[in-house]
């Protein structure tokens, strides 16, 4: 919303002047002719941008005020404060300011014609201008913003509709399209025109499967007394299941009673099985006894059996042994057989030698007394020293 407008040096204003506040909604400017009512739109149109001849004069300079008492001002310039508002939910006339939401536009003349912009003091050129007001939902560039009173029944002549070429480019505006552009509403166009084409292909679908329908309908009414007939032989057929399954409910007590005369023998044969497991588990330990006690026997004869096959291979050589010894022994027999005859055969020889001996004896003695003779003979005869030497050679 419009807070208040502060006019500068403008048209019948001199100096500054402070228009507003102004209402929410609704404002009326009353007043003497004269009094200054039109400069007021003419400074709202100004400070949007339009140009002079809009504004009741020849050119820009022809804006700044110019009075008998206040004569060649430089320039005007005209600012435009806005804000956002909260609308209250208990008082019509109430809000609430939203919090750094005010926005300041400026629009200053000078006496070359030329004119500058502002946006909350800072210098924008009107493209730009433009951009951030539209943000602000303020469109300048479609004039929907200010509707002067020679606007007024323009619009009221407009068509309801806007009038299109062959090409589908609008030639004539409508009181329809005015109307969605102001509340934005245009924007949506080709999204209903192709939901319109959506729509005319699905009616186009649903007239041909309504007459798919139609003609199901008509074999549906040619099968109804099949139908009935089918729905006859269910019936039967549901009667013959209801039968089968009293019968299997007949079969199913009869089952119970054959169960509960299996749960006795049943019994009698799970004791007899518990009996068996008992014997077969304390066959199963005595058989584990059984089982280690032949390991340690078949140990035991492991060992002898070793014990005993080295004892046979001793055997065996010493067999080997007694049959060598026994070949020796016979050898040696043999041998000593053959001694024996030699001993003999040397005995003889023995007792020959032993008499040659005798004699050899003999002569040795004899010619021992004969060697004492002699050298009693040389002890006398000679020197000790020759006669030792004498005797040494004789001796």
């Amino acid at each position: 919303m419009i807070t208040h407008m502060v006019n500068n040096n403008f048209k019948s204003y001199f100096g500054t002047q402070i228009v507003g506040p102004f209402h929410k909604c609704f404002s009326s400017v009353v007043g003497p002719n004269g009094s200054g009512k039109s400069n007021v739109i003419d400074a709202m149109l100004f400070v949007f941008g339009y140009r002079a001849s809009k504004i009741r004069q020849g050119k820009l300079s022809g804006l700044i005020h110019n009075s008998a008492n206040h004569q060649n001002l430089p320039s005007c310039s005209v600012a435009v404060h806005f804000q956002h508002i909260q609308d209250s939910d208990t008082d019509p006339d109430g809000f609430t300011v939203i919090p750094d939401s005010e926005v300041i536009v400026t629009r200053a003349a000078y006496r070359d014609n030329t004119s500058e912009y502002r946006y909350n003091g800072k210098k924008i050129t009107f493209k730009d201008l433009a951009v951030q007001l539209r943000k602000l939902g303020i469109d300048l560039d479609h004039n929907r913003f200010l509707i002067l009173q020679g606007e007024v029944e323009a619009i009221s002549l407009m068509p309801p509709k806007g009038k299109y070429n062959e090409k589908g480019e609008m030639v004539d505006e409508g009181m329809l399209e005015y109307l969605e552009d102001i509340i934005g509403s245009n924007v949506f166009i080709e999204a209903i025109k192709a939901a319109e084409g959506k729509v005319e292909e699905l009616n186009s679908d649903r007239a041909m499967k309504l007459s798919n329908v139609k003609i199901v309908e008509k074999e549906k009414d040619g099968l109804e007394a099949g139908k009935t007939e089918a729905e006859a032989y269910l019936g039967q057929e549901n009667e013959l299941t209801v039968k089968r399954n009293e019968l299997w409910q007949c079969y199913k007590s009869e089952s119970e009673a054959n169960v509960g005369e299996a749960q006795e023998k049943k019994k009698v044969a799970q004791e007899t099985y518990d009996t068996e497991t008992k014997s077969l588990k304390e066959l199963e330990a005595t058989s584990k006894e059984l089982e280690k006690k032949h390991a340690a026997e078949l140990k035991d004869y492991k060992k002898v059996k070793a014990t005993a096959d080295e004892v046979k291979a001793e055997f065996a050589a010493y067999e080997r042994k007694d049959v060598q010894l026994r070949e020796n022994l016979k050898h040696a027999k043999t041998k000593a057989k053959k001694l024996d005859k030699s001993m003999k055969k040397d005995a003889i020889t023995v007792g020959e030698t032993e008499s040659e001996v005798e004699n050899l004896q003999q002569d040795t003695d004899r010619y021992a007394a004969e060697i004492e003779q002699t050298q009693a003979k040389l002890a006398e005869a000679g020197s000790g020293r020759v006669h030792h030497r004498a005797f040494r050679r004789l001796d």
